[in-house]
């Protein structure tokens, strides 16, 4: 409820997309530790946690597969939430949920693109041209989900809030750890 409120209060102030952006970090064996900025989607026990989208193909993707624990971390100025889970690929419902959950735009724009492949000038002229025809239709038909765009969903085992500020260093911190049997968080 606490980092509801906070992303609420983000995006009231700068707007959704800034309020609602998280660092994703991912690891693999191969690639180490990687880490990406998201847009969070949607979060709470009833949305599986908390859920950004992606292509199957893209690096995040193929690094969840091999290692699931996963950080986030949301920062607004002196306030900032690090969340420690374990994600897991979204069901069919879950990716159509979050891809229906996307302006008509964005929904276009990942028609056609393939994150996780190269994309030269010429290719990336392409993809705007193509999107651009598309827009321009404007037929407000509903735009299918690709099969390769998939919901992530990020179960949290910790929530740390940081509220910052003091010109002593002297900050607030809470840190939420999920109970033993699963059933909450405790201070």
């Amino acid at each position: 409820d606490l980092l509801a409120e906070w992303v609420d209060a983000a995006s009231a102030r700068s707007g959704y997309a800034e309020g609602h952006a998280m660092t994703l970090a991912t690891a693999s064996s191969s690639d180490g530790p990687t880490a990406r900025t998201v847009i969070c989607q949607a979060m709470g026990e009833s949305a599986g946690g908390l859920v950004v989208g992606t292509n199957r193909s893209s690096q995040k993707c193929r690094q969840l597969l091999e290692q699931p624990r996963v950080e986030c971390v949301f920062r607004w100025g002196d306030q900032q939430v690090r969340v420690r889970g374990e994600a897991r690929l979204g069901s069919a419902r879950e990716s159509d949920a979050a891809f229906a959950r996307l302006q008509r735009g964005q929904q276009l724009g990942l028609s056609l693109l393939r994150q996780g492949q190269p994309a030269d000038e010429v290719r990336h002229a392409a993809l705007t041209s193509a999107w651009s025809a598309l827009a321009a239709k404007g037929d407000g038909a509903p735009v299918p989900r690709p099969g390769h765009f998939t919901a992530v969903c990020i179960r949290p085992v910790s929530f740390e809030f940081y509220q910052g500020g003091s010109a002593s260093y002297i900050n607030d911190r809470w840190l939420f750890c999920r109970t033993p049997d699963g059933s909450g968080f405790r201070l």
